[in-house]
Formats: structure tokens, sequence, C-alpha cells
């Protein structure tokens, strides 16, 4: 505390203060350099800290309701400025969950500090409506995919031209997907037809059982033009699969790490609507008790200012402080990132049973 400076700081402050004949309601920077000039042996810091405690102590309010931490900008970087709040003992007075609640008017309207946090008790929870919106928590350069891989729409992740059949495609498919194929080759006319196969020497065309050797009838699918419609298909399920799987596995190290920052996991609620005739709407929910207060201590510290008074949202509050402190979220290099193979092989089977 600045007393520990001088035993008689607080006097002093309190004599100039009343020698002044201000009200520092009204002018408060008014006198600070004829201040700074009376203390000349004091850093600034304490002088500013002394004044704080001064009115927290002798008039049982809050400074900043008279001055705000831009103004102490003019004077101090943010680690001074935090020096003051702490010093001066406001940060243990003032900077309480309380004064982050919603408040409410004497007719009843709440007035949010911050839209985005809904307080149930002293728990407040972070409310949004989709998970692309946490893409405001990673760098610039990762958002686009943060975008594909969270948002609603789909969105490509790979342009994959070639697509080696018989090694990434026939290999993958298991028994249920094999007989699918099978019974959709004897459903689809494709027996008797004409092959260019050249162990077909009496030109009978394609049996029924040759579809039982397994290697052979990929093969022929890979090699017969009849077959290059199915190729195709079976190719673009395997594009298909190699997506998804990579879109899972994405979305998973994403909201892992989005939940691990926020201290909960996300749970889906519904808000109903208070028109009549509206649509209610699905909302995503959030316990960040175990961060808030620490996030908006760390905004000030980063900024010099007070995070309600630049941001009215607090997930702009957190991408802030995460960028100030070069801490965002990054997302895998794309360049390095290949999905599980057992992933790609279930999404792929699941495609021939659900779309062939």
């Amino acid at each position: 505390m600045v007393g520990t400076l001088h035993p008689n700081f607080k006097k002093l402050i309190r004599k100039f203060i009343e020698s002044q004949h201000h009200n520092y309601e009204d002018d408060y920077m008014y006198y600070v350099e004829d201040m700074i000039k009376y203390f000349d042996d004091i850093d600034k810091t304490d002088i500013f800290s002394g004044i704080f405690n001064y009115i927290i102590e002798e008039e049982d309010e809050d400074p900043l309701d008279y001055i705000d931490t831009s103004e102490l900008g003019k004077w101090f970087y943010s680690d001074d400025i935090i020096k003051i709040l702490r010093d001066s003992g406001w940060m243990e007075k003032y900077f309480t969950l309380n004064k982050y609640k919603d408040h409410v008017t004497k007719e009843g309207v709440v007035i949010p500090i911050f839209g985005d946090i809904k307080w149930e008790g002293d728990t407040p929870y972070l409310i949004i409506d989709r998970w692309d919106e946490f893409q405001e928590l990673f760098y610039s350069e990762d958002k686009d995919l943060v975008e594909r891989v969270l948002g609603e729409d789909w969105g490509e992740l790979y342009s994959i031209d070639r697509v080696d059949f018989m090694d990434e495609v026939w290999s993958e498919l298991d028994e249920k997907s094999l007989q699918h194929i099978k019974d959709y080759i004897k459903d689809n006319g494709f027996i008797g037809r004409e092959l260019d196969y050249d162990e077909d020497p009496d030109g009978g065309g394609l049996r029924e059982d040759m579809l039982e050797n397994n290697d052979l009838l990929g093969e022929l699918i890979n090699d017969e033009d009849m077959f290059d419609e199915l190729k195709r298909e079976l190719s673009n399920f395997y594009r298909w699969a190699y997506e998804g799987a990579a879109e899972d596995e994405l979305f998973k190290s994403l909201k892992d790490d989005i939940e691990s920052l926020l201290g909960s996991e996300g749970e889906w609620d519904m808000v109903k609507s208070k028109k009549e005739g509206g649509s209610d709407r699905h909302i995503l929910k959030f316990d960040v008790s175990k961060i808030f207060m620490d996030i908006l201590e760390r905004y000030i510290e980063c900024e010099g200012n007070l995070p309600e008074d630049d941001y009215g949202y607090f997930l702009e509050v957190l991408g802030k402080t995460l960028y100030c402190e070069d801490d965002m979220l990054e997302t895998p290099d794309m360049g390095y990132f290949y999905p599980d193979h057992t992933k790609v092989s279930e999404h792929l089977n699941y495609n021939v049973l659900g779309n062939l």
C-alpha cells in the first residue's frame, strides 16, 4: 500500500485535496499536475494510488465513477494502471463478481454488463448460438479452418483429385459393404454383360460366380468400362469418408481445446421465444465461473482499461486477452494432418451402405 511510503501519506493527500477547494466529482483531473508537483519526491503511480485510496476510504466511493481508465492511460502504461488499482485497494473492494452481474433498473429492466453472459445465482454462463462463434479465440490465419470445421455448412478441407481405387477404396471395404456391392451389381443388370476381361475366353460375360472372388471383383470394377459409374461413386464415397473423418477429428480437437479453455463442457439448451408465434432457438451454454474474473483481471493487466468499457461481450474480452498475451488457440497444421485411418474406413463403409 502507498501508506508504507510515508507514514502520513493519506493525511497529506487529504490536506492537499481540501486546500484546493475542488469538487473531484466534477474536475478530478484538474489539480493532478499540481499534486504531482506538490509531491515531487514521490512516484506518480503512488500519488494516484494515494488519491484512489483517499476516495475509497474517506469518501467510500469508487474513483472510477469519476475518472475512467482511459484518462489514466494518458499518464501510465497498463502495468502501472493495474498497480494503482491494486495498491489503492480498488481491486479488493470494487473488482468483484457482483460488479459484473446484470443490473436491474427500478422499472425492472435487466441491463447486462456482457450480452453473452447469463447469470444463474453467482454462476456466469457464456451463451452462444453456434460453435463457429469461437473463431474469435483463434489466430487470424486459423479462422477460415475453424469456420469450416465448426460451422453448420459443409466446408471442404481437402482437394482429393486422384483416388487409388484398389489401395484406398476396395481394400477398406468390410464384408457388409462388399455384399451390398454384389447385390447392387445383381440388381442392376450387370450379370451377363460383355467383359473385356482377359480371363473370359468363352465370351460369356459377367457371371455370378465371379462376384464371390473379392479380389477379382475389385479388379473388374477398377478395369471394366461398364463399372465406370460404380467406380466413380465408390471413389467419391472415399473422398467423403476422408473429409468426414478429418472433420470429425478436427471438430473434437477444437472442441476439446475450447472447453479446456472455458473450464466446462458445452450444453445445448432451449430458449423460448418471448413473441407470440415466434420460434424457439437452441443455444450453447458454458459455465465460465472458473475463468470469468481471472480473464477480466488479465484484460485489465493487458489493456490498462476495464473490459466492459471496451466490449459488450465476454467472448470478445476473452479473445482480446488471449491475443494480448499471444496465447490464442491454434488449429493443427493441415499440411501435416491426416485423419485416423480406421475412422476413414468406418465412414467409407457407412457411405457405401447408406448411399449406394
